[in-house]
């Protein structure tokens, strides 16, 4: 997860951003609606206020301001455990463990 973290653009907020995680993520017009399109790996808005992770499905805003549902256990915070391994030495090591922001 570290590369989505990083390349993060400069406007998203990432305490109301989430990740799609998956290649074929299904954006609904209602939840158990009919599929609007993938939006499998992208960055999506979502209201923290009213997010609920037990829900099946949570309600989303894309960054061109479509709207759709996306099933929740496919979303993962920005701000959510990252491992960052970087190269040291001719081999892959990790160098921090990070969580929140």
């Amino acid at each position: 997860m570290p590369w989505v973290f990083w390349n993060v653009p400069d406007d998203v907020d990432s305490y109301s951003a989430m990740v799609v995680t998956g290649d074929d993520v299904a954006l609904l017009d209602s939840p158990k609606g009919k599929d609007k399109g993938n939006v499998g790996w992208f960055i999506v808005n979502i209201d923290p206020m009213d997010y609920n992770p037990d829900a099946r499905f949570t309600p989303v805003r894309l960054d061109n301001g479509d709207k759709g549902w996306v099933e929740t256990a496919k979303l993962r915070s920005l701000l959510d455990y990252r491992l960052i391994a970087e190269p040291k030495n001719g081999k892959w090591q990790i160098t921090a463990f990070i969580a929140g922001d």
